[in-house]
């Protein structure tokens, strides 16, 4: 995830906090619909977006596409 390192600032990090649970990052981004999404989904078997749920409903849409393409 060494890529995570060199982009979390450049997509709005305002916070990082380890928890029992792993790191919780923040995000203030005005990219949120488009850019940001499509940023998480390169650790989508890495992250768990907590919110907002405007946020999870976008991821949803991106991997359901990518996952039509792909059969």
């Amino acid at each position: 995830m060494n890529h995570l390192v060199n982009s979390k600032k450049y997509y709005g990090l305002t916070e990082e906090v380890e928890t029992e649970n792993g790191v919780e990052l923040t995000f203030e981004t005005e990219w949120i619909n488009d850019g940001f999404p499509r940023w998480v989904v390169t650790f989508a078997d890495y992250a768990t977006v907590l919110e907002p749920e405007s946020l999870r409903t976008r991821l949803k849409e991106l991997l359901l596409k990518m996952i039509e393409r792909h059969q």
